[in-house]
């Protein structure tokens, strides 16, 4: 899509904006959910291998 009035050129700009800060977030959560399953797998547990449980399901499972 290429807008042509300043508009549409502001929404596309604001769009591809939101769109960035996403992909950061994206980024952050995968090295929180790496961190947790590091810390769930380092107390031995194999939690993360019942379907339906991932890495921050463990760790709220397993005591602290």
């Amino acid at each position: 899509m290429r807008p042509r009035d300043l508009a549409g050129k502001t929404r596309r700009r604001m769009a591809a904006e939101e769109l960035a800060g996403l992909d950061r977030y994206d980024a952050k959560l995968k090295v929180m959910k790496a961190g947790l399953k590091a810390a769930v797998l380092a107390r031995g547990s194999r939690l993360t291998g019942i379907h339906g449980i991932g890495p921050a399901g463990a760790a709220r499972i397993l005591p602290a």
